[in-house]
């Protein structure tokens, strides 16, 4: 069974927060969701966590422990 391994959402004017069922999606290696209006909290996995600031970087209030990003919670 293949699974998704890298997300590209950049730029395409996604809101609200993401959905905490991506860190169900362990094989997920690499994400992109910059430039959207996503706020909240990141999911509370590796993919986030190692992110760079690039794949998260200018969203409405998107807060995570990516170096850059508010730590602030939601």
């Amino acid at each position: 069974m293949e699974s998704l391994e890298k997300l590209n959402t950049a730029y395409n004017n996604l809101s609200s927060l993401i959905p905490k069922c991506f860190e169900k999606m362990h094989g997920l290696s690499g994400i992109d969701m910059s430039y959207n209006e996503l706020e909240g909290s990141t999911p509370n996995s590796a993919v986030f966590r190692d992110a760079p600031l690039a794949a998260l970087q200018e969203n409405k209030r998107l807060c995570s422990n990516v170096k850059g990003l508010d730590l602030a919670k939601y």
